[in-house]
């Protein structure tokens, strides 16, 4: 779909959260803000051609098989001319939106290089959350707005990325793979697992319907746009079942929750319609939002990234960078 398509669908949608809730008024105007610009973004990167080495499709499905993600900052550059940009961009749009003088004070921050962009970017596309959230107190920032900041820049060049390493595989429903490496698939089909296979995030939400997978449950990942079928009946973080697993309504039948009383987790659920594209994964959260609220009223919540076990470095990298700003 082209940018303006994408935002033809997502303008009645906005103006239905409005309508339901006036009081996300001011979260609808900033999200359009926010998505537009990563509309542009995603445009962008589509000019230039895709900073990835290629990647044999039988080290991938054995990473599957070991249950680890393929991962999407393998032998990728990430051009932080082109993306640094649009990441400055995001802090002003947050800082108008009602973040204020945090968002202010991060992008001053990027601007003086006492967070290095590249790196930023880097360790935001390899998911190392706790070395972007040390460096962040490091340097007196939010480490939750350098987090999601680093995110929705770096998450359009994610998609493209997850696109192109799993091409060979045809796991992404927008594509049609002729030459799918049988491998690769079956390592897919079988993942099952609650992270995503691309980057190792957790999912935003689970789209439920007909040909969606295992018992008709599609998890996707809202940081490189992934989908991936995952049988339902036990958490999709600590694996518990049975009576640990609650389901709670939403605001209509096609939304519910799914509240694990053994780690505190929640999965929000939504019914119906083809797969959302990954521009407008954002908007079906803000939909979904009071199921948000009902499980963190409860005292259930979202766990943090999922670390990986190699040692992450520092964002960014030692040297005199890691000296506290003077003054």
């Amino acid at each position: 779909m082209t940018r303006e398509e994408l935002l033809a669908v997502a303008e009645p949608r906005w103006r239905a959260v409005r309508a339901r809730r006036a009081d996300l008024g001011g979260a609808v105007d900033l999200q359009r803000v926010l998505v537009t610009r990563g509309l542009d973004l995603g445009a962008a990167l589509d000019r230039q051609p895709l900073p990835v080495a290629p990647r044999p499709a039988g080290a991938l499905a054995a990473r599957l098989a070991a249950g680890e993600p393929v991962g999407l900052d393998e032998g990728v550059e990430v051009d932080a001319a082109l993306l640094g940009p649009y990441l400055l961009g995001f802090c002003d749009d947050l800082a108008a939106g009602g973040a204020g003088a945090p968002a202010r004070h991060l992008r001053e921050v990027l601007e003086r290089g006492e967070i290095d962009v590249g790196s930023l970017l880097a360790a935001s596309l390899g998911r190392r959350q706790a070395a972007i959230r040390t460096r962040a107190v490091h340097v007196g920032v939010s480490p939750d707005l350098t987090w999601v900041v680093a995110e929705m820049a770096v998450g359009p060049l994610a998609c493209r990325l997850r696109r192109h390493v799993l091409a060979a595989a045809d796991a992404d429903p927008e594509r049609a793979a002729a030459d799918a490496d049988p491998e690769l698939a079956a390592a897919l089909r079988d993942w099952g697992r609650g992270y995503c296979p691309a980057c190792g995030s957790w999912p935003a939400l689970a789209e439920l319907g007909e040909g969606n997978g295992s018992g008709g449950r599609r998890l996707r990942c809202s940081f490189c746009g992934a989908g991936w079928p995952c049988a339902p009946g036990a958490c999709i973080y600590c694996g518990a079942g049975g009576e640990g697993l609650l389901a709670a309504a939403g605001a209509s039948e096609a939304q519910r929750a799914e509240l694990c009383r053994s780690c505190g987790g929640y999965l929000k659920c939504v019914a119906g319609g083809a797969p959302a594209p990954f521009e407008l994964l954002p908007v079906v959260d803000l939909e979904t939002s009071d199921l948000d609220a009902g499980a963190m009223e409860r005292g259930y919540g979202r766990p943090s990234m999922r670390e990986t076990d190699a040692p992450a470095p520092p964002c960014p990298p030692a040297g005199e960078a890691d000296n506290p700003p003077p003054g």
